[in-house]
């Protein structure tokens, strides 16, 4: 005898199959043949463990994982990220749920910077100011020791100031990445290119806090004075803003000056002082002549200098001790103005920068920063 509760279900299931048959060709009766009709989806994609089929079944499943992949979208050299959306997890309290605005594409960037101007141009603001970064003046420097023992306290801490790229060239590029040697170069020629981008930083970095000192770029759409410095060279902005400040003769101070600037000549001594003398005066240089050179330095070979260097070099005897030229070359009664400069007698011209009694050294600015009073 069958137990009240069964007989209950096949009552239950006789009432339903009437109100089936009853409703024949309704629409009550397709949706309800539809809730029990089996998924063909299934039927068609049922997998069997152990069968034939099985191995086609996950190849199919592979098809949808990439389908997936190309909805999702890529992102090139990056990572694979979701669509944006405009779900927002509501649990505050997890530190660790992400919204969709926290999904972020990492891009990866291979371009190496490549010329060692750009990566010093990288250490300055739009105005060429550098930032507040300085090397460690402890930095070992491999070949400081091959210049001349009284230059090397000089280069030391002219290097410190965090404006020269160390190894920039081609022959060093992999060694300084390699963290092998860092390489200065003492003895070798600086150009009239480099000579710019060093004294235009150093001295905006000197002067950082006298904004009327300041060195300024010119703009990038200028008007060159240069024929072969132009505006997609990199250095253009600082050379150009050099001329039209005045300290590099063309034809803005001089329309018989020479339109060609020579940027990857070496520096001679004459435009080494020529240029640097007139920052360190702040005034307008006086005027000078070959007998005001003779006088004062001494120089034998006055008369060879150019004109347009006299009164440069006549303002630097005036700064007595601290002068660029009893810095960088010592006691001499030759100038030799044509004579090339190396990278070693540059760093010590642009070590100090003002007269004698208001002038500022590399060595003073970086106990400054030591001791917190520069930021």
């Amino acid at each position: 005898m069958r137990s009240l509760p069964t007989l209950r279900l096949l009552g239950q299931y006789t009432v339903l199959m009437l109100m089936v048959s009853s409703c024949a060709g309704g629409r009550l009766s397709d949706a309800f043949e539809q809730t029990i009709r089996p998924d063909e989806f299934l039927q068609d994609h049922s997998i069997v463990l152990g069968s034939e089929h099985a191995s086609e079944s996950e190849s199919n499943l592979g098809e949808t994982d990439s389908d997936l992949q190309s909805d999702l979208g890529e992102t090139g050299e990056g990572t694979l990220v979701p669509p944006e959306s405009d779900f927002v997890v509501s649990d505050a309290n997890d530190a660790n749920l992400i919204t969709p605005d926290e999904y972020v594409v990492e891009e990866t960037n291979d371009t190496d910077i490549g010329d060692s101007a750009e990566q010093e141009h990288l250490q300055t603001d739009d105005e060429g100011t550098p930032g507040s970064e300085f090397v460690d003046s402890l930095i070992e420097v491999e070949d400081v020791s091959e210049a001349p023992d009284i230059l090397e306290t000089y280069i030391q801490e002219f290097i410190a100031l965090g404006i020269v790229q160390l190894g920039s060239d081609e022959s060093q590029r992999d060694s300084l990445n390699n963290n092998q040697l860092k390489l200065f170069r003492p003895n070798a020629q600086i150009t009239r290119r480099e000579y710019a981008r060093w004294l235009f930083l150093a001295n905006n970095l000197f002067n950082r806090d006298r904004p009327g000192q300041l060195l300024r770029k010119s703009a990038q759409k200028a008007e060159p004075v240069f024929q072969d410095v132009l505006p997609g060279d990199l250095d253009f902005r600082i050379i150009q803003g050099l001329a039209e400040a005045g300290l590099i003769d063309s034809i803005l101070t001089n329309p018989s000056t020479p339109v060609r600037f020579r940027p990857d000549d070496p520096l001679t001594r004459e435009d080494l002082i020529a240029w640097k003398a007139p920052l360190d005066s702040q005034n307008a240089l006086p005027d000078a002549a070959v007998e005001n050179i003779e006088q004062s330095w001494g120089f034998q070979d006055a008369a060879a200098i150019d004109p347009a260097a006299l009164s440069a070099i006549w303002i630097d005897y005036q700064n007595a001790d601290v002068s660029n030229i009893r810095r960088a070359f010592g006691y001499t009664r030759l100038f030799q103005p044509e004579k090339t400069v190396t990278r070693a007698e540059a760093a010590a011209v642009l070590w100090h920068f003002g007269s004698q009694s208001e002038g500022r050294s590399a060595d003073s600015l970086l106990e400054d920063v030591n001791s917190g009073t520069v930021d």
